[in-house]
């Protein structure tokens, strides 16, 4: 009787992620099309940022979000460099989710102003947005928090969470 051959390589990607790969008469397309499915498949998306009471305007600064879904997950990302006319409006911050959660959320918000560091967790007040709230307390990020912001400050959004 003839048994499958199978060989199980390791490979390391740049981002850290250890990956098993396994040969199997022929299986290994299969895998590839898994992988590039897991690791590879992020979608572009312009997230819409609002101000409570004034809407930001980004201006010459950058905006960009990407997202990856498997199944009901989805992992995100937004991030954002201030520009010297990008305008801050006024209230508390919220940015468009690419796809609508179900709420059940992990996620985690970093801003630098140049000098200093700032984390935040986050915050799904809705099923199509996202909201940042200072570590440690509940006070969300807006028009001068977590600091006054400025040309060249950078924010990061990045999460998980379950669609319905």
């Amino acid at each position: 009787m003839a048994y499958p051959t199978s060989v199980t390589t390791f490979t390391t990607k740049n981002d850290g992620d250890v990956i098993a790969t396994s040969h199997v008469n022929g299986l290994q397309t299969e895998v590839t099309a898994i992988e590039t499915q897991l690791l590879l498949g992020w979608t572009a998306y312009v997230p819409v940022w609002t101000g409570a009471s004034v809407n930001p305007a980004i201006g010459d600064g950058t905006i960009v979000g990407a997202y990856h879904q498997v199944g009901k997950l989805v992992k995100a990302r937004i991030a954002i460099n201030m520009g010297s006319t990008t305008t801050y409006g006024s209230g508390d911050y919220t940015w468009t989710l690419p796809v609508d959660a179900d709420i059940d959320s992990a996620g985690s918000a970093h801003a630098f102003d140049g000098t200093t560091r700032y984390t935040g967790g986050l915050l799904f007040p809705t099923t199509s947005t996202v909201r940042v709230f200072i570590s440690g307390g509940s006070t969300l990020w807006g028009t001068s928090l977590p600091h006054a912001w400025g040309s060249g400050d950078i924010l990061v959004i990045t999460g998980a969470y379950w669609t319905a």
